[in-house]
């Protein structure tokens, strides 16, 4: 694609008759409140976000206003996005809407990135009309400058084209509106808004906050005229403007190793998967074959299907057996991607026409499939596609939501009437460490916002205690220190964004890393981040820095805070000071500590003493439950039981070494099973038609992707019998929650005194709201105290604010009001129901 064009408006016009795009009616709204917010001719300053999800026409929106009421009135547009992958979509929206700017001959229309493919900043002219750049393209352009033969200060083509236009009207776009508070986006914006008098900033977003609430203000104080426009995506939805995505996610089988360079690429570089890692995922014909099976099972429900492949010789090895299986199928790429398969015979290669040839086709219906190579502009959109399948996992967001966006129109969008849903299916590969994959938040894809899945804060603690116990060493630099010594007080939460630029592509990434701190290291923490708040790190915040470039600065604050030795427990000291650097530098102020409250759940010298007496085959037991209980941390710390298992016979060894066991209460005695009673299959239909078929706790009905067990109310190994009225429905979340406790979710008013301890559970994906909340209730009532909740997802809704817990009548409120707050934490920031400011318990 090139750089840089030059439009006849007229011929375009001529062209387009008949061909225009016609607004939907959240569309037009959006255009009236551009127009009552953005009055033109440009005055001063205004900043102005348009909120409409993935799917729902925010590039298309903004670039048809801005032809209309920009472009005609001769004023200039920037528009800079986050990636290189956004770039061509923009350009592609604006050579389609040129024919409705009005006034005007011709309009220059230039792309600018580190690309080939595009043009450099050092190109840019004052006659450019329209330049389309990445961010960090502009933030390094705006910011060079250099020395004349004279010696004169030299500023680049992007800075005097910006300086130009500084006493005239400009018109700024930014695309993914909420990365704007990122140091260096920030910063370019606020020397924009100083030097250019008369300046409009629109940005565009499908959510229009920040992750870091502390510095969110900055969205409010670039745009502040605040939200003009926010499009409802339920309402979208329900409208068939856009389908209900359907996440499918299929497990390939296949493993590999992550050796610290890898791991170092993706967690500290920020770089997606190196181009050997896709070229061997490429080539492997029974992963491909996989997917090609997949999609034959499910032809009749994937219908139309798009399939993202990263080589051309994939994309033909896929074609070629889904023809072999009687599939209609083809596909599109333009060239060899990063390929180590070169040809001479011109191979893995295919001019724009044929490529538009056969997305014609695809449109018309004369094929089932098409592959292709990340072709994400609009010319490969087709509306009716109603199945993606993205062939492997990917750390960029933006690319992720770029390839969703494809199956994302609804009926009234063109796609078609047998479309009530659109599937997104996800090939999965085993990783043996855990890597910074996009994964889907709470909720879906509601206004599709995929996460940077955040390394687990437990990884690092993991990776030690499974050294620990696999090895037999004993704990270097601490002699006889308790188990509790290797398990964090809490976590510093950092964020920062990095820039990434790789094989000509760039992207603007938004980091989330939790640094775990211990209880002999904690106040040193406190002291380096209150010493890093009074420094002047601002040539830290540059977000194209690599770690390996705050090396030194960081070695320096590990010298003068910490003990080596002592303090680099996990292996991380260093790159956690890297974090917290980066962290201060870019935002100004002090990550949250986050409390691990649940700390001494997780004593394992505590367990060891409890169960220092019982019999071997009794305490296996125990331990084996407890490893497996879904409502713990076992499983995260230590991956695999044998590792549990050594690390608590190493509890035991210290206990009898050193001769201090102080006893508890040890298990009680098992109570030997009657043979005479067996649970059969009969008694299992009958105790499922009697609870109607849903778990008794968090009330989930069996469906696709929820499993129903029965559950002992009284364990069989506590003297519980298999009878119907000792048997209740659980859900395979709630039993693995309830383990060996007796806990009769039948009875609806609580047998206890006192509350236990409320516990915020993960939620599955198989849950929807009430049942997270209900597991939650019913755990501390220790029955099925939870009745229902109101709640609503619309905004004019009685319940969108305000929530209600109802409780069956006898349970006392109290019990869970005291956690409200705690809760309502959760339902906001874990579940991710954003808009609830207060919950209500009644009884």
């Amino acid at each position: 694609m090139s750089g840089y064009a030059s439009y006849e408006i007229d011929e375009i016009r001529e062209r387009q008759v008949g061909k225009e795009k016609q607004p939907f009616s959240h569309q037009l709204d959006a255009f009236s409140a551009l127009t009552n917010t953005l009055s033109i001719p440009i005055r001063g300053y205004k900043g102005t976000m348009l909120v409409l999800p993935t799917g729902g026409g925010k590039t298309f929106t903004a670039v048809n206003w801005i032809c209309r009421n920009i472009l005609s009135k001769g004023i200039k547009v920037l528009w800079l996005a986050q990636s290189s992958y956004l770039l061509d979509q923009a350009a592609q929206t604006f050579r389609n809407e040129i024919h409705s700017i009005t006034g005007r001959d011709t309009i220059n229309l230039r792309i600018v990135s580190s690309s080939n493919h595009h043009s450099n900043a050092g190109s840019i002219l004052v006659s450019d009309d329209i330049i389309i750049c990445t961010t960090q393209t502009a933030i390094r352009a705006y910011s060079t400058e250099a020395e004349d033969s004279k010696g004169n200060v030299r500023h680049t083509p992007f800075r005097q084209y910006l300086d130009y236009f500084s006493d005239s009207e400009f018109f700024v776009v930014i695309d993914e509106a909420h990365h704007t508070p990122a140091y260096g986006c920030r910063n370019l914006l606020i020397s924009m808004r100083e030097n250019i008098k008369n300046l409009y900033v629109l940005g565009l977003t499908a959510t229009p906050f920040h992750t870091d609430k502390r510095i969110n203000g900055w969205l409010w104080s670039i745009y502040n005229q605040g939200i003009c426009y926010e499009a409802d995506t339920n309402v979208l939805q329900m409208n068939s403007i856009l389908s209900v995505p359907k996440y499918i996610e299929k497990q390939t089988g296949i493993k590999f190793e992550v050796d610290d360079k890898l791991y170092k690429r993706l967690t500290s570089k920020h770089k997606d998967l190196p181009e050997v890692i896709i070229e061997k995922l490429a080539k492997d014909s029974s992963r491909n074959n996989y997917i090609v099976s997949d999609y034959v099972n499910n032809k009749e429900d994937y219908g139309k299907t798009l399939i993202f492949a990263d080589r051309w010789f994939q994309c033909e090895y896929i074609v070629e057996k889904l023809k072999s299986q009687g599939i209609r199928a083809n596909a599109v790429y333009s060239k060899i991607e990063n390929s180590d398969t070169l040809f001479a015979d011109s191979s893995g290669r295919r001019s724009n026409k044929e490529n538009e040839a056969i997305m014609e086709d695809f449109r018309q219906g004369k094929y089932d499939v098409i592959v292709n190579v990340k072709m994400l502009t609009e010319g490969v959109d087709v509306p009716d596609v109603k199945t993606v399948m993205i062939t492997r996992q990917t750390t960029s967001p933006i690319l992720f939501t770029q390839m969703v966006g494809r199956a994302l129109r609804g009926k009234k969008a063109g796609g078609g009437e047998n479309k009530a849903y659109a599937n997104i299916v996800l090939f999965m590969d085993s990783w043996k460490r855990l890597l910074p994959f996009v994964t889907m938040g709470k909720g879906g894809l509601g206004g599709v916002k995929p996460a940077i899945q955040v390394r687990n804060p437990f990884d690092t603690v993991s990776i030690h205690l499974v050294k620990i116990a696999s090895h037999d060493i004993e704990y270097e630099s601490y002699a006889n220190a308790a188990y509790l010594t290797f398990i964090p007080v809490g976590w510093y939460a950092t964020e920062y964004t990095v820039a990434i630029e790789e094989n000509g592509s760039e992207e603007f990434v938004s980091c989330t890393e939790s640094i775990g701190v211990y209880n002999f290291n904690h106040y040193k923490f406190e002291e380096l981040i209150e010493y890093l708040l009074k420094e002047d790190l601002a040539e830290w915040a540059d977000e194209s820095l690599e770690d390996d470039a705050l090396l030194s600065i960081a070695s320096n604050y590990v010298t003068k805070f910490f003990d080596v030795e002592q303090d680099n427990l996990d292996g991380n000291l260093y790159k956690n000071v890297i974090k917290l650097i980066r962290h201060i530098a870019q935002n100004g102020n002090k990550p949250e500590f986050l409390n691990f409250n649940q700390r001494n759940v997780y004593d394992l010298d505590r367990i060891a003493a409890e169960l220092i007496d019982t019999p071997p085959r009794e305490c296996h037991t125990y331990l084996k439950n407890l490893f497996n209980n879904e409502g713990l941390l076992w499983k995260v710390l230590y991956r695999d039981y044998t590792y549990f298992k050594k690390a608590f016979d190493h509890a035991i060894n210290r206990l009898l070494n050193d001769g201090e066991m102080e006893l508890v209460s040890p298990l009680p005695e098992p109570i030997p099973l009657d043979p005479g009673h067996t649970l059969t299959d009969e008694v299992r239909q009958q105790v499922y038609k009697r609870d109607n078929y849903q778990c008794l706790c968090c009330g989930k009905e069996r469906r696709r992707g929820v499993s129903l067990e029965i559950d002992h109310i009284l364990p069989i190994a506590m003297g519980g019998k298999n009878a119907p009225s000792n048997l209740q429905t659980l859900c395979k979340q709630c039993n693995g929650l309830k383990g060996v406790n007796e806990i009769d979710y039948r009875s609806i008013i609580s047998p206890l005194s006192k509350p236990k301890e409320m516990i915020l559970f993960a939620a599955p994906e198989s849950d929807y709201v009430e049942n997270a909340i209900a597991r939650i209730v019913n755990h501390i009532y220790h029955c099925r105290a939870f009745c229902s909740l109101n709640y609503s997802e619309r905004r004019n809704g009685k319940y969108y604010d305000n929530w209600g817990i109802n409780l069956y009548s006898g349970n006392n409120p109290q019990w869970i009001e005291q956690h409200s707050s705690k809760l309502l934490e959760y339902i906001n920031q874990e579940l991710g129901w954003t808009n609830v400011r207060k919950i209500i318990i009644n009884d």
